[in-house]
């Protein structure tokens, strides 16, 4: 299992330890209110019952840009409700925590309302700790500055990478907060024999779930993950067989195309005319991604696919040496015109004397890797050397295509450039995690040119993740809470009966 997944699982675990703190906040809030109806402990109620629903639904990381906002909202009224609750309050006495989680707002506004309550709270609770030199309000006045410290690094570090030290040091920092709080609310969950049970019950229902939760996710991820290399690696293989098999075909046009009498007569006859008639025929019955009509001095008659592009020369070019030769030849290589492409000559012969060259082919482009994707279902990138020159994949903005950048992980440098290995690596591309599988491209030399590569996103196995872990969360809760059932009862009469 990748670090990506791991830190994922963690994020999760927190996440629910803080929800379970939260909520034994919300039943000793309840809990007042019930014993003295008034309003700051019903405000206090609803405000960590939002912060405690806000925690749970940030531990399975929403994809969803409407869950997000949502569970932002939510979380500010929690704030809000709580610190108004705060202020009600005439002579403050502690049976009820006051919790704030911290979460990855989307929005900077959100984020700095959120520092501004938290450190303001701590700033009440503060004052009012000199008021009444209670040393209850320590503990929470640490954990509320403890809470703010994760909004500040979201400000500070924008877009923050999950895999850092900085956002893992983060988290650390939120459980720390969430175990500082826990421990005040048990000081006084413990003077209360029947809420300690109930609270207790409902705590360790929580951890057990989730202990079974990480335990099936991580076994799943696992798996999910070998299966997705495996089928990464099969599908690059195919994809790369596909390659060999259009340069083959290049190949066979090619010299099909150069044997086209018509071709023949106008080149010798140097009617231009007719030349542009026959190799846009050629290029239009042979679908032809280009063809090119170059002279004995590597200078170009024609291009049927940019009629406008001519006078350019390809000399230089490996088919066109080779084909100046006599012989046919595919490569892959690179081209001013037709960029980085499948490229196949074949000499063009009249009375057994070379008089021109013919290069036809298929250009490496965007399009080329839509219709990979279209086979495989996944995204397909192209590079030429070490930098991406085509992409299925598009940007945020849905317009924008992943090219132009360079390769730098150096497992994938050695293993597929240095040495024409297939391979599988995760790594970052654009920003976006991908699980990718690569497999070296190669020119007529047998030499590596670039690299052909499919992946898949890491989110969509993280949301499969995620999806998963909500399901048997709840499903174990549930199973957990129906066996203790009875137990609670019984212990509830025993008390009652002392």
């Amino acid at each position: 299992m990748s670090s990506y997944f791991l830190v994922n699982n963690l994020h999760f675990a927190f996440g629910i330890i803080g929800a379970i703190v939260f909520l034994m906040m919300a039943w000793l809030s309840f809990d007042s209110y019930r014993l003295q109806k008034n309003n700051f402990s019903l405000l206090r109620l609803l405000g960590f019952a939002f912060v405690s629903l806000w925690q749970i639904l940030d531990s399975f990381n929403a994809s969803s840009d409407v869950l997000k906002y949502l569970g932002g909202i939510i979380f500010i009224l929690g704030l809000i409700f709580i610190a108004t609750s705060f202020f009600e309050n005439k002579k403050l006495v502690a049976n009820a925590i006051i919790v704030i989680p911290a979460f990855s707002l989307w929005s900077s506004s959100l984020n700095d309302i959120s520092i501004l309550l938290l450190l303001g709270i701590a700033y009440l609770a503060f004052r009012q700790y000199r008021k009444e030199y209670n040393h209850t309000w320590i503990p929470f006045i640490i954990g509320f500055v403890l809470l703010s410290v994760p909004y500040i690094i979201n400000v500070i570090f924008l877009n923050l990478d999950q895999l850092s030290f900085v956002y893992i040091l983060s988290i650390s920092i939120e459980l720390v907060s969430f175990l500082i709080l826990g421990y005040w609310v048990w000081q006084y969950m413990r003077l209360r024999i029947h809420e300690s049970f109930v609270m207790i019950s409902v705590g360790i229902t929580f951890l057990l779930a989730t202990i079974v939760t990480l335990a099936f996710s991580t076994i799943l991820i696992a798996r999910v993950s070998n299966d997705t290399s495996l089928n990464l690696l099969s599908d690059v293989k195919v994809l790369n067989f596909a390659i060999e098999k259009i340069k083959d075909e290049s190949l066979a046009k090619s010299a099909v195309v150069s044997l086209d009498k018509d071709l023949a007569t106008a080149i010798n006859k140097n009617d231009m005319v007719a030349l542009e008639k026959v190799s846009e025929n050629l290029l239009e019955k042979y679908n032809l991604d280009f063809l090119t009509i170059a002279g004995l001095d590597g200078g170009v008659l024609m291009r049927a696919h940019a009629l406008s592009s001519r006078g350019d020369t390809i000399l230089g070019e490996r088919v066109f040496e080779e084909a100046l030769l006599g012989n046919s030849i595919v490569t892959i290589d690179d081209s001013k015109v037709e960029g980085f492409s499948i490229r196949a000559g074949s000499p063009v012969l009249l009375k057994d004397k070379v008089i021109a060259v013919v290069v036809v082919g298929s250009q490496l482009d965007n399009a080329f890797a839509d219709k990979l994707q279209k086979l495989t279902g996944l995204e397909t990138f192209v590079y030429k050397g070490d930098i991406s020159v085509a992409s299925s994949a598009l940007g945020s903005d849905g317009r924008t295509r992943l090219v132009g950048e360079k390769i730098y992980n150096d497992e994938v440098k050695n293993s597929v450039l240095n040495n024409g290995e297939i391979i599988t690596s995760s790594g970052k591309i654009f920003g976006s995690l991908f699980h990718s599988s690569y497999a070296p491209l190669l020119n007529s030399d047998d030499k590596i040119v670039g690299m052909l590569s499919v992946a898949k996103p890491q989110q969509e196995i993280v949301d499969i993740a995620n999806a998963t872990n909500r399901l048997t969360l709840t499903t174990v809760m549930l199973i957990i809470l129906v066996l203790s059932l009875p137990i609670y009862y019984l212990s509830k009469k025993y008390i009652n009966s002392d």
